[in-house]
């Protein structure tokens, strides 16, 4: 598993040399129209639920770590009561996009509360990682 990572690491980062990153991006490039899109997704998880946001905003074929990669939309469904609780906020800090603009990843800080107020106490924080695609330049 950790070769296969490595090696998808590696492939990721051959993919997005040479193409634009950061966040300070002007206009509605791939770039920024991939920022809006994270930034919307997160905004949806504090003003429904993060189980909502995910389901609205992960593909049917989303993989995320739980801890080993696993779909997401399988996995959720097998825990009804993940997500409707507390509050996880995330926002990116730095983002890329292949050069076609249809393939890209953010990442930046994140953290959950058990409850949704946002002055409670995180019990946890980190980083997290989105991959996001599109087609035909539509929606990410």
């Amino acid at each position: 598993m950790r070769r296969a990572l490595v090696v998808v690491l590696a492939a990721l980062a051959v993919l997005f040399e040479g193409t634009g990153s950061g966040l300070a991006v002007s206009g509605k490039g791939p770039l920024r129209t991939l920022v809006d899109a994270e930034r919307g997704f997160a905004r949806r998880a504090s003003d429904a639920t993060t189980r909502e946001a995910f389901a609205e905003n992960l593909g049917p074929g989303a993989v995320v770590f739980r801890p080993g990669a696993t779909n997401h939309h399988e996995w959720a469904k097998a825990r009804p009561e993940w997500g409707t609780k507390g509050l996880l906020t995330w926002d990116p800090s730095f983002g890329r996009t292949s050069t076609s603009g249809d393939f890209g990843y953010t990442t930046g800080p994140a953290q959950f509360r058990t409850t949704r107020d946002l002055k409670a106490e995180p019990v946890y924080w980190g980083y997290f990682v989105s991959v996001w695609s599109r087609e035909g330049g539509g929606p990410w």
